[in-house]
This record gives C-alpha cells, structure tokens and sequence, in this order.
C-alpha cells in the first residue's frame, strides 16, 4: 500500500511540474508582441508582416533580436517566425528563472509547439551548457535537443556539459543525544 501511495505522490508531483510549464507556455503565447524595426512591411491578405533593420521581437519571457524578421499570421494569431541575421540573437526565460539563450545565422520558431529550429553556425547556451552545430533543434516546452552538423558549414557537433554538484555540504547528522 505504502508503494502505491509513493507512486501517486510522484506521479501528482509530475503533473504539477508539467502542468506549470504547460501554463507558462499558454501565458506566454497569449502576452502581448512588441516588434521594433527600421522598416515595415504589412501584407494582411497573406498574413505576413516583414520587420527589417535592427528587429526587437518580444513576447512574455521570449526575446529575440535579428536584422530581418518575418511574422506568419493569421486571424490576429501568430504562426510563425522567421528571422535572418549576423547573427539572430534568442532568449527565453522560464517561470522558475532559467535563460536558455540561442544564436544562429537562420531561426524558425512555431508559435503552436515552441519549435526552434537554428541553422548556420547554431550556438545554444543553457545554464553552463552549451551546444554547437551546424544546426539545432530546440523544443522550448519540452527542454529537447537536437544538434547536427548539417547545413552549410558541415561543422562537427560540439558539447559542453557542466557537471552537477555530486557532494553538497551536509550537516553533522546527530545521534539523538543533547550536547552542552
């Protein structure tokens, strides 16, 4: 009984955690989007607006800075973005703090499932870790990555991954007995 009990715990546990991201994720999809830009270009029956000239793109805890910027909408809704740059510079900042920040030649990002691709020199930072790679898939709400050297670079992957405090400093256990 005890271990079923241990199991409900946890599995309560995991929905909170991804209940949290999943409404975080909401919150941000429905925040309001300031764009800033040299130049803009609205075209509505098609539903693509084209920002150009050092472009600020901000939605909730998402930033991203480019010289060219392409946003598919429709019906007041976004879709896609799509951002060409020397490079394009991406940052997201989840609820509980942690910044995973991106840079790359090319960025698609999907508004629906926070799918970031990278391509061309593709740089992801996260914590102390970091990814390269000619290209780089990024799901934003699920935390996944896909490095590769594809693209026009032909570059090798590379990782660097921090290692996790293994030994935390503990205080002396006591035996039970008062000491004076």
């Amino acid at each position: 009984m005890k271990t079923i009990n241990q199991w409900s715990q946890w599995g309560c546990l995991l929905t909170v955690l991804f209940s949290t991201q999943l409404i975080a994720a909401e919150t941000d999809r429905k925040a309001p989007v300031l764009i800033e830009a040299s130049e803009v270009l609205i075209d509505e029956p098609k539903g693509i607006s084209t920002y150009r000239g050092e472009v600020l793109f901000q939605q909730g805890g998402m930033s991203l800075r480019a010289d060219q910027v392409s946003v598919f909408s429709s019906e007041r809704s976004l879709h896609r973005i799509e951002a060409e740059g020397a490079p394009v510079f991406f940052e997201i900042k989840s609820e509980n703090g942690k910044t995973t920040r991106a840079e790359a030649k090319k960025m698609r990002y999907q508004m629906s499932d926070g799918q970031l691709l990278m391509e061309g020199k593709a740089q992801l930072w996260q914590g102390g870790n970091h990814f390269s790679g000619g290209r780089i898939e990024f799901d934003v709400y699920n935390d996944r990555i896909l490095a590769s050297g594809q693209g026009h670079e032909k570059q090798r992957v590379r990782v660097v991954i921090q290692p996790e405090v293994l030994h935390q400093k503990r205080e002396p256990e006591s035996d039970g007995a008062k000491r004076e």
